[in-house]
């Protein structure tokens, strides 16, 4: 079974994580991007991606490419 914790995407410019949606089905999360970093899967290799102010702290050495909105 994959969990949530296993799923991500690498593209730019969109959050990495997925959420559920209503249904309970992952979907990709639609927050505005303010980080980039790299993320090291539970199984797999590091990879850089984007991520919003909430999803941030799952990072290795966050940089801000935009302001966190408060």
């Amino acid at each position: 079974m994959v969990t949530s914790s296993e799923v991500f995407s690498t593209h730019p410019g969109k959050c990495f994580r997925y959420v559920e949606n209503e249904e309970g089905r992952l979907v990709g999360c639609t927050e505005e991007v303010c980080w980039r970093g790299h993320y090291n899967p539970p199984k797999g290799i590091a990879r850089l991606v984007s991520a919003c102010d909430l999803h941030s702290g799952g990072l290795y050495r966050p940089v801000a490419i935009a302001p966190p909105k408060n």
